[in-house]
């Protein structure tokens, strides 16, 4: 294996250093000389006309100057600088060596289903996502508070160097990865709160560490990609070291460009913060679209200005007010032109909104588009989208609708043209979609900043209602591990096999 490798990297070396012809360096050196004359010829021709024509030099001077300041207003700030942080990104190499000569520890934060099916041997698995459900009907949580509680008696030696290894589970409202050590701000939280002084975090989480070494220790070829497939933890499979290709290949590259998807999506929200890539290191980093500030850590998860670790210690209502007044993440009226006033809206259980909707004592109001509607909806809700669907499923357009004309058609839909006083003063529930423009409380804020009196929203969107109830309000009927059979494909349509291994 050693000598097949070494051949390999004689005959990339050999490629690498082959010169190209004469020929064709010649054709180089031409193109490139007859692209810079052009370029000085434009240039100097510009320069004469400004000089011949003194309000052609005026607007020339202004344009110069409001492209700076553009430039200075669009600029993105670059990535945090490492010397503040207390925890350290190492290499794989790095670490795996540290790791055989038994000079640190491996905790793996994946949860338990990922580390049984495949781990690497001699890591330690404390979880900090816990897993609940069935196969097509997981769902995840953050379990930070019996993380620490963990970790803390595991590890009373404060200076002994531990690596943490993350996975990639998706948490469906932030869209990143709830279980990175980096992004979800344990490592900084371990690292700066607690006071460990040899907190480490591999680049890639597990996955990274297993494109260079199999779970059991072996050396992968860096020339291939790799398959990495094992029936327990520390088993090397036949295909281990075979390039990953056919269905699988295409698989992989799906579920790459929906994380990529995913991604764009947030990008292209209204938050405060914006997501931005050091394309020096590959890595992620947040920064703050009015202050510029910047940080790795997601910043629904971990503020780093004040070392808050949101998954351990939600914050108090004084302090959330100071956070939002800096960092732009309250719910705001971002539609009104020149408006940021702050609203209250109650928030309601999905138990709650079923019992007052089917009750008959509220009003409810589905705020997703329609292409959302059609395909799952609660029966006899009524409608009113934030967003207007065009085209198709398949490649959909969606136009956002400004406040007045949707204050406009909730007032027609509740009144039908009757008194707007009473229209108002009816209690009204919002219930949203997953997508950050169909959130039920902007639909809410809308509603309250135009003169409603009694208006809430449902801890949760369709989704996560119709994995409970059934379209009709039955409660539906838990199977074993304590999945719910999620029985609804269209509008009343069942799926026998929906929420089941």
């Amino acid at each position: 294996m050693k000598k097949r490798e070494h051949e390999r990297e004689l005959r990339r070396m050999e490629m690498r250093s082959s010169a190209a012809s004469e020929q064709a360096l010649k054709a180089r050196k031409l193109m490139l000389e007859a692209t810079i004359r052009r370029a000085k010829e434009k240039k100097a021709k510009r320069e004469a006309e400004i000089a011949a024509n003194p309000s052609l030099k005026l607007e020339e001077a202004a344009r110069k100057m409001n492209s700076e300041v553009a430039k200075k207003q669009n600029a993105i700030p670059g990535p945090p600088s490492r010397k503040d942080s207390k925890y350290t990104i190492v290499s794989v190499e790095s670490a795996f060596d540290a790791f055989k000569a038994k000079t640190c520890k491996v905790v793996d934060v994946r949860d338990m289903r990922s580390f049984r099916r495949e781990s690497v041997v001699g890591s330690i698995n404390l979880p900090i996502v816990k897993v609940e459900g069935k196969p097509l009907a997981y769902t995840y949580e953050a379990n930070a508070a019996d993380f620490i509680e963990q970790f803390t008696k595991m590890f009373t030696n404060k200076e002994e160097m531990i690596v943490l290894l993350g996975g990639d589970t998706i948490n469906e409202k932030t869209n990143l990865e709830i279980d990175n050590p980096e992004l979800n701000g344990l490592a900084a939280y371990l690292a700066e709160n607690i006071g460990y002084e040899n907190i480490a975090v591999v680049p890639g989480g597990y996955d990274g560490w297993v494109r260079e070494y199999t779970p059991g220790g072996k050396k992968r070829l860096k020339e291939w990609s790799l398959d990495y497939v094992t029936g327990a933890a520390g088993t090397t499979c036949v295909g281990a070291e075979l390039p990953v290709v056919g269905s699988l290949a295409d698989e992989r590259r799906a579920a790459e460009l929906e994380k990529l998807e995913k991604l764009k999506k947030s990008l292209a929200s209204g938050d405060a913060w914006k997501r931005a890539f050091d394309s020096r290191s590959g890595r992620m980093y947040f920064y703050h679209n009015k202050s510029k500030r910047t940080q790795n850590q997601n910043p629904e998860m971990y503020n780093a200005k004040t070392g808050r670790w949101k998954l351990l210690d939600p914050l108090g209502e004084n302090e959330k007010e100071d956070e939002e007044e800096e960092c732009g993440e309250g719910i705001t009226n971002e539609d009104d032109e020149g408006s940021n006033a702050k609203v209250d809206i109650k928030t309601i259980t999905i138990d709650e909104a079923v019992e007052r909707f089917y009750s008959k004592k509220a009003v409810l109001i589905d705020c997703r588009n329609a292409f959302e509607i059609k395909t799952e909806s609660i029966e006899k809700m009524l409608t009113c989208p934030l967003r207007l669907a065009k085209g198709t499923k398949l490649s959909p357009e969606y136009d956002p609708v400004e406040e007045k004309d949707y204050i406009e058609s909730l007032l027609t839909l509740l009144g039908g043209g009757g008194d707007a006083t009473e229209v108002k003063a009816q209690t009204i529930i919002f219930v949203g979609g997953d997508s950050d423009e169909e959130q039920s409380h902007i639909a809410a804020s809308r509603a309250l900043l135009n003169g409603f009196e009694n208006v809430e929203i449902v801890d949760g969107s369709v989704s996560k209602w119709l994995k409970f109830y059934s379209p009709s309000g039955k409660k539906k009927k838990v199977v074993a591990g304590g999945a719910y059979k999620t029985d609804l494909l269209a509008t009343g349509a069942f799926n026998p096999f929906a929420g089941e291994s």
